[in-house]
């Protein structure tokens, strides 16, 4: 008998691979071992003596009530990865924090069930061989890792995967290569929206740090360029420019660019660039440092959340049980991205920027 396609009648909930069943010798009805252990007995047990059998009844019962396992399908979704039932209203898994596919036409019956994990019926995600016998790559949300693998000490990729949210496939694997090469990969977003795109992470503390930086280098820039003393000097500049192009200085050099000017003068011309070279060095550590930062931030993030439940004390599984929802609620709650921040601080960058074309 396929016990996979079925639920415990105990508890209730889709029996996985993983589970240690219990059958029962009379009616042949499958059961969580620690169910069968709660009850002391088959859950049918006071129909055993009508000649009672648990296939004959499922078969039974999924002709008559088809109409009712369809709802059941409704309020929950199998995940992709891992093969765990979740309630339909989540979006990612709660076991291993893959995104969960939802469709409410599909049976809980694997030979239908497209979400379905790979060990299911042989194919990755329910998907049949093709081009000769070679079946497809399915997208794998967790990059390789199962969602039980140690990230940290108290941190399993499945956690980190729930804190990421968005982009975890691009994330995993980013953190993959740091823990085994200790190699990351250049963020280019982070490069070109430095700080911004570390408040969209919710890296706060060194988003908001960057971002004063960089508002900074932005406003002194134009603060320095409508001086006077810098429009003397581009002014000079310019006229030394035109003169070198037209070929009145003969045997010209870099250095005849700024002749005639003080060095109060060269000062102020200088400024500008000083600071756009500091903001392009900014700009480099944040794109080759950002996604370690991010790595460090996640696992930090984790580990207090864990911490702090941890400090509760757990008097009955019901408890446990609440604290470990608490736990997966603090975490998606903690992570993903908060698109309003990284929105407002772009719009502060760009203001700065094109502020001069509208003064």
């Amino acid at each position: 008998m396929d016990f996979y396609k079925y639920k415990c009648p105990v508890c209730n909930k889709q029996f996985k691979e993983s589970d240690d069943i219990v059958v029962c010798p009379d009616c042949g009805a499958p059961h969580h071992r620690e169910c069968w252990e709660k009850e002391g007995k088959c859950c049918y047990n006071d129909k055993h003596s009508e000649d009672f059998s648990f296939e004959n009844f499922q078969e039974s019962n999924n002709s008559d009530n088809s109409g009712d396992e369809n709802a059941d399908c409704e309020s929950e979704v199998i995940c992709q990865v891992c093969g765990h039932p979740n309630d339909s209203t989540l979006f990612y898994c709660e076991h291993c924090g893959a995104p969960l596919l939802k469709d409410n036409n599909q049976s809980n019956n694997s030979a239908n069930n497209t979400n379905v994990p790979p060990e299911a019926n042989g194919f990755p995600f329910g998907q049949p061989q093709q081009n000769g016998g070679i079946p497809f790559i399915a997208f794998d949300p967790m990059a390789g890792f199962k969602a039980d693998e140690k990230i940290a000490d108290d941190v399993t990729a499945g956690e980190v995967s729930k804190f990421v949210g968005k982009n975890t496939n691009y994330f995993m694997r980013v953190f993959g290569s740091i823990m085994r090469t200790n190699k990351s990969r250049f963020s280019f977003v982070s490069a070109i929206l430095p700080g911004a795109y570390m408040l969209y992470r919710k890296m706060y503390a060194i988003g908001i740090f960057v971002s004063v930086i960089v508002i900074a280098l932005l406003a002194g820039t134009l603060i320095i360029q409508s001086t006077p003393e810098y429009t003397e000097a581009y002014n000079i500049y310019i006229d030394n420019y035109s003169a070198l192009l037209q070929g009145t200085y003969s045997g010209a050099n870099f250095s005849d660019l700024f002749s005639g000017m003080s060095s109060t003068n060269i000062f102020y011309f200088s400024i500008p660039y000083i600071l756009g070279a500091i903001r392009l060095a900014v700009m480099l550590i944040c794109g080759f440092r950002t996604n370690r930062m991010y790595y460090k931030h996640c696992i930090k993030k984790i580990s207090s959340i864990k911490k702090y439940a941890a400090s509760f004390d757990k008097e009955s599984e019901e408890e446990s049980l609440k604290t470990k929802s608490t736990i997966n609620e603090q975490i998606e709650n903690k992570g993903g991205v908060n698109l309003a921040m990284a929105v407002v601080a772009t719009f502060v960058f760009l203001a700065i920027i094109y502020m001069p074309l509208f003064v």
